[in-house]
């Protein structure tokens, strides 16, 4: 009976999560790291209204020219009209989107981003990838 409850409340939590905009994502390679390395979980809240800050960790939905097939997990560094970390101004409708390592494939490789390809913003850890200890507060 308990796993029952347990099924239906965990059910629950999830559409209640789905109808607040959240989602989860795994980070895969190292391109946050050390921020958030391979195998960190993230909890994300979709964007809805206001295009995120600058700072911001942001999850993106890259084309396959880009980025085949996945999502990426960058921090946004610069919005249109703001000076990119390579010394140009990013144009109308852009973002430009830097890894953590700096080896990372991101803007810095491919160019600025059509804004619209951020769909979420990362507001918290849920589990640190293997020997990293406890989730950050």
């Amino acid at each position: 009976m308990s796993t029952a409850l347990l099924a239906i409340g965990l059910t629950a939590a999830a559409v209640v999560a789905a109808r607040a905009g959240l989602f989860i994502v795994t980070v895969k390679g190292d391109s946050m790291s050390p921020v958030y390395p391979h195998g960190d979980r993230l909890l994300v809240v979709r964007r809805v209204l206001a295009p995120p800050r600058r700072g911001a960790v942001v999850v993106a939905c890259l084309s396959e020219a880009l980025v085949p097939g996945r999502r990426v997990v960058k921090r946004l560094a610069a919005r249109a009209g703001e000076v990119g970390p390579d010394g140009t101004v990013v144009p109308p409708g852009r973002v430009f989107l830097l890894g953590e390592a700096d080896d990372s494939t991101d803007s810095r490789t491919f160019g600025p981003v059509p804004a619209d390809a951020v769909v979420g913003v990362v507001v918290r850890r849920l589990r640190p990838a293997a020997g990293r200890g406890r989730p950050a507060s």
